[in-house]
C-alpha cells in the first residue's frame, strides 16, 4: 500500500509539473505575441559636409569618408537660388540609388526663386568614393546650389513633413501633427532669398545639430541644414535665427520613424 501511495504521489507531481510547464510556455507566447515590436535606435553615422556650386546647375559632394552601409538611409538637405524659372531639383549618387523628395518649399520674389528641400534614400547599393550629386536641369548657369548629405542608421519611413515660406525676420517650420513614434529623426533645411547680404550667424533651435551652413547670400545662396533625434512624441519645429534679419526665405522640416523589428507570425509549442 505504501508503494502504491508513493507511486500515486509521483504521478500527481508529474501531472502538476507538466501543467505548470504548459502554463509557463503559454504565458511566454502571449508576452511575445502582444509585446510591442522592438525598434532600432536612430543614429548619425557620417556626413559629406557642405557642398555646392555658386554658378551652375550641378553640384557634387566630396566622397563619404567610409562607404555608406546598405540598409542605412542617406538624407540630403539642400537650398537653391535661381532666376526666371522655379527649380525642379533632382538628387543622385555614384552607386545608382534612387532618391525621393520628401519636402519642398519655394518662395518667389521678383524674378528670383529660393528653395529648401529634403531628399532621402534607403541605401540599396554602395561602393568606394561614394558621392552625391544635386542637379537643377531646367535652370541656367547662374543658379546656385548648397547641400549636405548625411548618413543615418536605424531610420525607417518618412513620418511627418511640412514646407513654409515667409518674409518674417526668422524662418520657422513645424509639423502640423505629433510624430507617430518616440524615437525619430528630425531634419530641417532653409534657404535665404532676401536680403542679398553676407550673414554673420545662422543657427537652428536649441537641441538641433547644424550639419551645414552658408553665410554668403550675394554671389551664393545662404542657408542651413540641421538635425536632431527625439525620444518622445510631439509636434516638431525648428526656427532659424540669423543676423542680419531676413526678408524672404523658404524652410522645410521632415521626420523619419525608426526601423522596427518584426514579430514572428506563429510560434509552435511542443512537449
Amino acid at each position: 500500500m505504501q508503494a502504491m501511495n508513493t507511486m500515486g504521489h509521483r504521478q500527481n507531481s508529474f501531472a502538476i509539473d507538466k501543467g505548470l510547464s504548459w502554463r509557463a510556455r503559454a504565458l511566454g507566447v502571449a508576452l511575445l505575441v502582444f509585446a510591442h515590436p522592438a525598434f532600432a535606435q536612430v543614429a548619425f553615422v557620417q556626413s559629406t559636409g557642405l557642398f555646392g556650386n555658386p554658378a551652375g546647375i550641378t553640384a557634387a559632394s566630396t566622397a563619404f569618408a567610409a562607404n555608406p552601409k546598405v540598409g542605412d538611409t542617406i538624407v540630403v538637405l539642400l537650398w537653391t537660388w535661381s532666376q526666371n524659372t522655379a527649380p525642379a531639383t533632382t538628387v543622385s549618387d555614384s552607386a545608382g540609388n534612387t532618391y525621393t523628395s520628401n519636402a519642398l518649399a519655394i518662395i518667389h520674389q521678383a524674378t528670383w526663386y529660393e528653395s529648401a528641400q529634403v531628399f532621402s534614400v534607403p541605401v540599396a547599393s554602395t561602393g568606394a568614393a561614394f558621392k552625391v550629386t544635386v542637379n537643377m536641369p531646367g535652370n541656367d548657369n547662374v543658379s546656385q546650389i548648397r547641400a549636405v548629405a548625411t548618413e543615418y542608421s536605424g531610420v525607417g519611413a518618412v513620418d511627418k513633413t511640412n514646407a513654409v515660406t515667409g518674409t518674417s525676420a526668422t524662418a520657422g517650420a513645424a509639423t502640423t501633427t505629433v510624430t507617430s513614434y518616440a524615437n525619430e529623426l528630425v531634419v530641417s533645411a532653409f534657404g535665404i532669398n532676401n536680403p542679398a547680404d553676407n550673414f554673420t550667424s545662422i543657427a537652428p533651435s536649441s537641441g538641433y545639430t547644424t550639419r551645414a551652413f552658408e553665410y554668403q547670400n550675394s554671389g551664393d545662396t545662404a542657408g542651413g541644414g540641421a538635425d536632431r533625434i527625439i525620444s518622445t512624441t510631439g509636434v516638431q519645429s525648428n526656427t532659424w535665427t540669423v543676423a542680419p534679419t531676413l526678408s524672404g526665405w523658404a524652410a522645410v522640416i521632415a521626420t523619419f520613424s525608426s526601423t522596427g523589428s518584426t514579430t514572428p507570425d506563429h510560434l509552435a509549442i511542443s512537449d
